[in-house]
């Protein structure tokens, strides 16, 4: 009888837009051949996943979904985003899992997808209260927020992080406070970058302890 999937293999029109693809954007492991080579395997972190092969030839999509389970759907959202491509939104699903669905470069639709209850577990480890105040743009608040809780996802405890901007000159006061008085300020600067996402990020990874 079956004991488990070992690989699964897709048709590709051009094979080094598709290693480029599962292996630069979404970080799998290749495993065997390469952008010039006519058959490719790559395989997820785990060393348990099952194989995906890329064989060039001729295309056969709609025949259903490869999914991928990970450890934050909506971070992976927004990774997609920022390497220009459009996933929809991620969404929660009645058979209880959090997920979207894309399609790679040859038409293969994929779904990342994480159960809600592992969700659950891990927000129930920590809590977490962002406030942002007079900081303009509400596109960009929300970048932040969403960078402040994937920086923050694995610490445990309660967490509180204030940002507060000035009308008088484009800085902005952090104040992170956390478990055992744990309590750092920082005021980002517009000037050199500090309101973006991505340097938030570099910052609080330095600022809170793991």
């Amino acid at each position: 009888m079956v004991e488990k999937i070992s690989a699964l293999t897709f048709r590709v029109s051009n094979m080094k837009v598709s290693v480029q693809f599962y292996r630069d954007v979404l970080g799998m492991e290749l495993l065997y051949g390469g952008e010039t080579a006519g058959f490719s395997s790559l395989r997820a972190k785990y060393p348990e996943s099952a194989i995906l092969n890329l064989e060039e030839g001729n295309t056969v999509t709609q025949w259903g979904r490869l999914i991928f389970y990970v450890a934050d759907v909506d971070e992976v959202w927004r990774h997609l985003k920022e390497r220009g491509f459009d996933p929809p939104q991620p969404q929660n699903a009645s058979w209880g899992e959090r997920y979207f669905h894309m399609r790679d470069p040859d038409g293969h639709e994929l779904s990342f997808a994480r159960p809600l209850k592992e969700i659950l577990s891990s927000a129930i480890s920590m809590a977490l209260t962002v406030e942002m105040q007079n900081t303009g743009d509400p596109g960009l608040q929300r970048e932040v927020v969403a960078t402040i809780e994937h920086v923050l996802a694995d610490r445990p405890g309660n967490w509180r992080v204030s940002i507060v901007g000035s009308q008088a000159n484009d800085k902005w006061e952090m104040k992170i406070t956390g478990p055992n008085a744990f309590e750092r300020s920082y005021t980002l600067e517009g000037t050199v970058g500090e309101h973006r996402p991505e340097m938030i990020r570099v910052l609080l990874g330095k600022l809170v302890p793991r």
